[in-house]
């Protein structure tokens, strides 16, 4: 599956994908932070005004912002997502107030592990609107809560790339509808219920 990643429509599918499942996601999620505006951040990646479509909004202008990310990237980002959301579970759901930044600082680790020195963190920070020393707090809490692991195994690589790659954004709508375990319980991988399930109704489907 990985290979497809070479494709020349690798990349605009690649984020297509991911933005329709972001978006989804947040959709369902900002039934329980209903409000426009937090009075305070609950982590450090909320932003305080909810963006409008704010993980296709911010998707449909990366691949202008770092052209040179490439598709295998976002699928590695996909990864520390599912990896970090299931390790904070029980304190952050993705929604419309975190999601910009969490897919950001994904994205930064993705880059840093794929390509070592290809975006600093001031060009994250930049699209972030954050400044530089809170980019870089945003990426230290991230590393650590993915246990400073940022390698993919091959199987699951291909499994992400499978659910990418072979959905269309109909079915991946679909999907991200119902709650289903954790990636580390399957044999064939899917998004955590935490990208888009309340906790108890995660704490269900285990």
């Amino acid at each position: 599956m990985a290979e497809e990643l070479e494709l020349p429509d690798a990349l605009p599918r690649v984020v297509g994908l991911l933005a329709a499942y972001l978006e989804k996601a947040t959709e369902e999620n900002n039934k329980r932070r209903p409000v426009k505006r937090l009075r305070q951040q609950g982590s450090a990646f909320d932003m305080i005004v909810r963006p409008v479509r704010a993980a296709r909004g911010l998707l449909d202008r990366l691949p202008d912002l770092l052209p040179d990310c490439s598709p295998r990237c976002y699928v590695l980002a996909f990864a520390y997502l599912d990896r970090f959301l299931w390790r904070r579970r029980h304190s952050i759901t993705l929604d419309s107030f975190n999601v910009r930044r969490l897919l950001l600082t994904a994205l930064l680790l993705a880059t840093k592990f794929e390509h070592r020195s290809l975006y600093d963190n001031s060009k994250f920070a930049s699209i972030a609107h954050v400044k530089l020393m809170v980019m870089n707090k945003l990426e230290w809490e991230f590393f650590k809560d993915v246990d400073y692991q940022l390698g993919v195994k091959d199987g699951d690589f291909d499994s992400y790339c499978k659910i990418l790659l072979h959905q269309d954004a109909e079915a991946s709508n679909s999907e991200i509808a119902r709650p289903i375990p954790p990636a580390s319980t399957l044999s064939t991988l899917s998004l955590p219920c935490s990208l888009y399930a309340a906790e108890a109704a995660c704490d269900d489907a285990k």
